[in-house]
């Protein structure tokens, strides 16, 4: 540094100008120290050379890795994170995947391996395992279990935690499985509280304690703490094509060696996947497989290239624990979420275009405690109503069966056409929703809900007792749009309450009616039904009934018909009917309620105010074979026929 003819100042203001400069120099120094980068191993980044294995090198090393982001990286083989405590941060920088098939990542042609990624994250299974001891299953309910070896696990340990029913998944055989990672948080002696739990409404853990069960927990090492970010991946390997479109065997084995997903991972612990844009994988964009504490958050997938089962989804999760998404997109994938065995995820803001099958698929692997937000989107075919498509279950050999799901501010279809399909616990909030199936047990708050020709029996509860329900609140139920009889049945429980329905309207439907029937308890509360159909606007029939301020309006004949019923309560009616022809003696339905062979109890009213053309000549009420006293009190206002 040079003094020469400075004053005192000048030399002040020199000397803490150097200062500076060598602290800065010093911050970037220690910056630089704090991360690495591909390149600094070699990578070239010219989008031309092979930076397979500088990219794995730099993964190697773990810690704070970062792309140049005007750079375009090239990748012929699938990579792999094995540190704990790595961040990736991409920076946007064009990665571009084209497999090297003289290098196939599995030498196995029995069987296609799906869960294989371009950039992977996966822990380790060990050989200890222990089994869980049978009776201490039911203390899942507070995430406790007793394992046979608890020498082999201590505090911090991972493990699978694997039940399955040995008797298949039938129609009279829940079939129950659970697959999923967890950690031992404490243990004393041989009982062990885990970071999984199964509350009773749930699943029936008396009911799994009893069934002929596998039990046991096999010890993982998992991969933590990792997060990988602003990453632009597009996959340029192609396969051989003359496959079959949505089967399992699209394409050979050999081939099935060379595809891959975006990003897999395998036993983790708190990943962080965060600006992701991947594009034309084979298989998913990423998949997941016993995993817990995953955050996916602004995800796009798009244009996967197989889309047969197990193929080109967005995101796949298998045998999850506590997972949340955050605006996903998935366009032109199979499903843009898929649910594959777990628990505990929240999902918000959805958007699937055009997909090919199930927007959301829950593959009935025992899913449950999962809430989805916002799930809108298109598709370009008219068969699925333009709508995305939730589906709650793919078959017997999966189980069929999830619970305690909540769905909400959405714009959805639903169909199964699986009589064996075990959903329990299904809420729906604030969305639009057109279903084409029933199911166990559903309720509807403040919905619109639209009905199309449906199967009429509700599935079988497959040999377990639970009681099935259809409720629907503050709701607008439409079946304006069935061609046939529309008909509830077989629930314990159909409760309607502050609900409009709307069935056949503006249309002179002959010979067609509304029917609840085989329903072991219908209360029906503030509703109002308007139709345009003969003989009847609701048929109750062989059901314990309650009816109360309810409004049935009917452009033709009788409002409502009671048959083989039980009502305990009074019914408040208000009837509005356009036209009442003189009771001939033959036809019975042109009162505006007839009740058949039904009990009724002894104090037992009918009240019923009518409005519209009255005949006041014929009957009001018909009672016909009824056991039991009904009184009857009817007046009619606002009539503007006239009156005999």
């Amino acid at each position: 540094m040079e003094f020469t003819n400075m004053n005192t100042i000048q030399m002040i203001n020199k000397i803490n100008k150097h200062e500076d400069d060598i602290v800065n120099t010093n911050m970037q120094l220690a910056e630089i120290k704090h991360y690495i980068t591909p390149k600094m191993f070699g990578a070239k980044g010219d989008g031309i050379t092979d930076d397979t294995i500088s990219i794995q090198e730099t993964f190697n090393n773990g810690g704070n890795i970062k792309f140049d982001a005007s750079s375009k990286y090239l990748i012929t083989n699938p990579i792999f994170v094995n540190k704990d405590n790595t961040i990736i941060d991409f920076c946007n920088a064009d990665i571009i995947f084209n497999y090297d098939k003289t290098k196939p990542h599995s030498t196995n042609l029995d069987y296609r391996v799906n869960t294989m990624g371009i950039f992977n994250v996966k822990g380790v299974k060990s050989s200890y395992k222990s089994d869980i001891v049978l009776s201490s299953i039911t203390n899942l309910k507070d995430g406790m279990i007793d394992i046979v070896n608890p020498e082999r696990f201590s505090i911090g340990d991972y493990f699978v935690l694997v039940i399955i029913d040995k008797e298949e998944s039938s129609s009279t055989n829940l079939g129950f499985k659970l697959y999923t990672l967890a950690k031992v948080i404490d243990k004393i002696n041989s009982t062990l509280t885990i970071s999984y739990k199964v509350s009773s409404d749930v699943w029936d853990l008396e009911y799994l304690k009893a069934k002929s069960v596998i039990s046991k927990i096999e010890k993982v090492t998992p991969i933590k703490n990792v997060i990988i970010k602003n990453l632009l991946l597009n996959d340029l390997t192609t396969i051989a094509r003359g496959w079959i479109p949505n089967a399992f065997d699209a394409y050979s084995m050999e081939n099935s060696r060379h595809a891959c997903c975006g990003i897999a991972h395998e036993y983790s612990d708190n990943l962080i996947l965060e600006n992701i844009k991947i594009k034309g994988t084979l298989f998913s964009g990423i998949n997941g497989n016993a995993i817990t504490n995953t955050v996916y958050k602004d995800i796009n997938v798009s244009d996967t290239k197989l889309f047969g089962p197990g193929e080109g989804y967005c995101i796949q999760n298998a045998s999850f624990n506590n997972i949340s998404f955050d605006r996903i997109k998935g366009t032109n994938v199979r499903h843009t979420i898929d649910f594959s065995g777990g628990g505990y995820a929240k999902v918000n803001n959805i958007r699937s275009i055009n997909t090919k099958s199930a927007d959301i698929q829950f593959h009935g692997i025992f899913e449950h405690n999962i809430i989805i937000n916002d799930v809108q989107g298109t598709k370009l075919d008219a068969i699925t109503f333009n709508k995305p498509f939730i589906n709650f279950g793919s078959g017997n050999q999966f189980g069929n069966a999830n619970s305690n799901i909540t769905i909400k501010n959405s714009d959805f279809y639903t169909y199964s056409d699986r009589n064996f399909q075990y959903t329990k616990k299904l809420l729906i909030v604030n969305s639009s929703v057109i279903s084409k199936s029933p199911l166990l047990q559903v309720e509807y708050r403040n919905c619109v809900v639209e009905v199309f020709d449906i199967f009429d029996t509700v599935p079988t509860t497959r040999g377990t007792d639970l009681q099935t329900y259809l409720i629907i609140n503050d709701s607008v139920f439409n079946i304006n749009y069935v061609t046939t009889n529309y008909i509830i049945n077989n629930y314990d429980l159909t409760k309607i309450k502050n609900t409009s329905i709307i069935y056949l309207k503006n249309k002179a439907e002959v010979n067609k009616y509304f029917s609840l029937e085989d329903i072991k308890k219908i209360e029906l509360d503030n509703i109002d039904l308007e139709a345009t159909i003969r003989p009847n606007t609701i048929l109750l029939q062989r059901s314990d009934v309650t009816i109360k301020n309810s409004c049935l309006k009917n452009m033709y004949y009788g409002a409502i018909q009671l048959k083989y019923i039980k009502l305990t309560s009074e019914v408040n009616l208000i009837l509005k009917t356009n036209l009442f022809t003189p009771f001939d003696g033959t036809t019975i339905n042109n009162a505006p309620v007839y009740v058949e062979t039904s009990i009724l109890s002894t104090d037992i009213k009918i009240n019923m105010i009518l409005s519209g053309n009255i005949n006041r000549e014929k009957d009001l009420i018909i009672l016909q074979n009824i056991k039991g006293f009904a009184g009857v009190r009817t007046s009619i206002i606002d009539n503007v026929g006239i009156v005999y």
